[in-house]
């Protein structure tokens, strides 16, 4: 079984229960990693680094915090920390999850499997099920698409990958210029697109991968307006590069500016009742 890193941004401010939960399902995983990478915006205050101690045995699976306070002082976002920590990262296989979120125990072992069946895979993700309260309550599912030729369409309009669910290979991110520190809220997006531009292969497995807290905040950042700005900065990436004919063009740019001004509570219901599932793929 391969070694690898798992890639967490830590904020100061996550409820320390949250990231217990979170580090005991990647120390309970069936194919444990090799490290644990922090990256750090804030200074970490010592009630998390003690829950850090607490679910990692040092001697088999070592921890180490990115200092990214630099970063934050100059403004930089999520994208410049992440470029930093893929950096920092000592494995070629890199798997992402936020601090707040919880991972099968299968999770890694299935994406560890995925990578060598087929060594020409740059990124492999899957399926988020989003929980309230707890893992064993689920409300709703976002189900990638799941072969390459899917993502590729898929990606000509929407982020085909759900960010915390992968696992990718640092040297094919390093290739397309690893993360962007100027596409605020779309840095994922950002990166995605220019894997699949350099003509790597990309897939989502046919299987939840993550389960994440659901996010009341999720409106609010889709209508930020730097969101959109990093949003249009892409479009016209792909415009520029012929990823994209003008026609697709118009209508993503018809999708955001509607997402950015239509009202809140219109958005919410589409999300829900369109761009989300109730139930477990069939």
């Amino acid at each position: 079984m391969y070694d690898y890193s798992v890639l967490i941004p830590l904020g100061y401010t996550t409820p320390p229960e949250y990231l217990r939960q979170c580090l005991q399902s990647i120390a309970g995983q069936s194919a444990a990693p090799s490290e644990v990478v922090f990256v750090c915006d804030h200074p970490t205050p010592a009630v998390l680094k003690n829950v850090v101690s607490e679910c990692f045995d040092p001697q088999s699976i070592p921890c180490s915090y990115v200092d990214c306070t630099d970063i934050e002082k100059r403004g930089g976002r999520l994208g410049a920390i992440l470029a930093r920590g893929v950096t920092k990262c000592a494995f070629e296989l890199i798997a992402r999850m936020d601090a707040d979120d919880i991972a099968p125990p299968d999770r890694c072992e299935q994406q560890i499997e995925a990578f060598c069946r087929d060594s020409s895979l740059a990124v492999v993700g899957g399926a988020a099920a989003e929980f309230e309260n707890s893992p064993d309550n689920v409300v709703s599912y976002r189900w990638p698409p799941e072969s390459y030729q899917d993502i590729v369409s898929f990606a000509k309009y929407r982020n085909p990958f759900n960010h915390s669910s992968v696992m990718f290979r640092k040297s094919a991110v390093l290739k397309a210029g690893n993360y962007n520190p100027i596409l605020m809220g779309c840095e994922d997006y950002g990166l995605w697109y220019k894997i699949i531009a350099g003509g790597a292969k990309v897939i989502n497995l046919p299987r939840v991968l993550l389960y994440s807290r659901v996010d009341n905040d999720l409106i609010k950042r889709r209508k930020n307006p730097g969101n959109t700005t990093s949003y249009i900065k892409i479009k016209k990436m792909m415009l520029k590069d012929g990823f994209i004919t003008r026609f697709q063009y118009l209508v993503s740019l018809g999708g955001i500016f509607f997402i950015r001004y239509a009202p809140g509570l219109l958005l919410k219901q589409i999300y829900l009742r369109i761009l989300r599932r109730k139930s477990a793929k069939s």
